[in-house]
């Protein structure tokens, strides 16, 4: 008899010399309760139960898939951002924790504003701006992205998350952005040229469209800084998420454009995250 302990140790043996998995057990349960249909609290308490065949060779098809370096996000579909189940795919950026003080820095801020107009720009899955306002029920989010597939699925979790939909618009940054906000909130591009040629990136599958800026990593960010100001409404804030290396240069792009109160937020992990400034 085949249990669910056994093939759970014999995924994890496999994702531990055949893959680019930093956490194989991890990953290895995850794909099983994936597989399952079981939480991770019912598949470890039920280890020692059979395992029918079939699952067991649809859990190998899920292994295969993560030794070739697929993130778990897009073999399982989701991924939790905020306390909140996302549907990803490779259209979209897979959300990361750290992208949580970006979120917690626009909370701050807007608890005690109303009205609150807020956009999420490049929103790709449309992690901030559901999450923002799954929390504040009286803003009025917008989504922005250049990509129609990255709407299509931040409009299908504003769907299944609020249970209603946020007007979504395409654009190239602010090229179609006719109206002004009280708050501005981005993750866009930062990663630069070289770091989008790596093997190891380009493994992942996420699209490129949603990490390429150029060179230096900071082409959307000088654009975002230089075009955000008229989109603001007076004493509104920009809130723009980059690399940890990134922030330093990001708050004197800042500053130099005439955003006033201008400050660094560090993440869980103590690097800088997140650059926010206001309109005077």
């Amino acid at each position: 008899m085949i249990t669910r302990s056994d093939v759970l140790t014999q995924g994890k043996q496999r994702l531990r010399d055949h893959s680019p998995s930093e956490s194989p057990y991890l990953d290895a349960l995850l794909l099983l309760s994936h597989t399952l249909k079981l939480s991770k609290e019912a598949l470890l308490t039920s280890l020692e139960k059979p395992i029918w065949e079939v699952d067991a060779l649809s859990f190998g098809k899920l292994l295969r898939l993560r030794e070739k370096g697929l993130p778990i996000a897009y073999i399982t579909r989701r991924k939790e951002f905020y306390g909140l189940e996302f549907f990803v795919d490779e259209r979209v950026l897979i959300p990361r924790p750290d992208t949580e003080i970006l979120v917690e820095t626009a909370l701050e801020i807007g608890r005690d504003l109303s009205p609150l107009a807020i956009l999420d720009l490049c929103t790709g899955s449309g992690c901030i701006g559901i999450s923002l306002k799954h929390s504040l029920p009286h803003a009025d989010v917008s989504l922005a992205d250049i990509s129609d597939d990255a709407l299509a699925v931040a409009t299908l979790n504003a769907r299944n998350i609020l249970e209603s939909e946020l007007k979504v618009l395409k654009t190239d940054l602010f090229d179609s952005i006719d109206s002004t906000y009280d708050m501005i909130v981005t993750n866009p591009p930062y990663l630069t040229d070289s770091e989008c040629d790596s093997k190891e990136l380009k493994a992942r599958s996420e699209p490129d469209i949603a990490l390429r800026s150029g060179h230096d990593g900071f082409t959307h960010i000088r654009k975002i800084i230089g075009s955000a100001y008229k989109a603001l409404n007076p004493g509104g804030h920009l809130l723009i998420e980059g690399g940890f290396d990134q922030a330093k240069k990001t708050r004197e792009l800042m500053i130099g454009s005439g955003y006033a109160d201008v400050a660094i937020i560090k993440d869980l992990g103590g690097n800088d995250r997140v650059v926010m400034g206001r309109r005077a």
